[in-house]
């Protein structure tokens, strides 16, 4: 091995050992025994890779935007053998309601929101300094051949207390 390859091994070494540390990367998800995370959403404008005239139309059949999210090791239900864990919302936030999010790689957690006139809408968030950072889309409840650009967004999740106006994820619940 020469002097380069011996420094990039030592490298992916320190990298792998940092990225592992649980001191430099909070999880996005409540530990085990925690009953609750909550976080406060913000999104950035939507953008769509179509240049056409209301590429990001269906990012308003989700509107308003979720603003707080309580993730639960609560299960809602299972898809494909593996958890889907409730998602708990303020009253404010119940056009979301029955949201589950389900973990993902490199610490990272996938929202999803319930259908609202034929959209979904989804997050995916991993951890950051302060909270959680990630993107938001949407996207067809029932795909099709024909695949559109989906809208996205970026999305910053601070970390609060949880409000004592958390309701049940499940609608009419």
């Amino acid at each position: 091995m020469d002097a380069r390859t011996s420094g990039l091994v030592a490298s992916i070494g320190a990298l792998s050992v940092a990225c592992a540390s649980p001191s430099l990367r909070a999880p996005t998800a409540p530990p085990l025994g925690d009953s609750t995370t909550c976080y406060s959403l913000r999104f950035s404008p939507w953008v769509s890779s179509s240049g056409r005239p209301f590429a990001t139309a269906s990012v308003g059949m989700q509107a308003p935007m979720p603003d707080t999210i309580a993730l639960t090791h609560r299960i809602a239900r299972t898809a494909y053998g593996s958890p889907l864990y409730s998602v708990l919302m303020p009253a404010s936030d119940s056009g979301h309601a029955g949201a589950t999010w389900t973990h993902a790689a490199q610490d990272s957690v996938i929202v999803s929101f319930p259908p609202a006139y034929g959209w979904q809408l989804q997050l995916r968030l991993g951890p950051s300094a302060n909270g959680v950072r990630g993107n938001g889309w949407v996207y067809p409840e029932n795909p099709s051949d024909f695949l559109a650009p989906m809208p996205m967004s970026g999305v910053i999740g601070a970390r609060i207390p949880c409000p004592r106006s958390l309701g049940s994820s499940s609608p009419g619940a």
